[in-house]
């Protein structure tokens, strides 16, 4: 879904549901580029960090899809 999109979903139950506005917020943040993960740690802790595209190609694997490379 896109973030525009749980943007304002986020901004409209969060008349209703207190809170679920900062999700909207994080998005956001995240959009500015400024967020960058350090995965130093988890890498030493639980091994290969994978990249977005891999973890998205192996969820696409575990629901029985074949991921094409673009």
């Amino acid at each position: 879904m896109p973030a525009v999109v749980v943007k304002a979903l986020t901004s409209v139950v969060g008349l209703v549901v207190p809170g679920i506005s900062d999700l909207g917020a994080m998005l956001g943040w995240f959009e500015t580029g400024k967020y960058v993960a350090d995965t130093t740690r988890q890498d030493a802790v639980f091994g290969h960090v994978p990249t977005p595209e891999e973890a998205v190609a192996d969820f696409a694997r575990r629901l029985g899809h074949t991921p094409v490379s673009l």
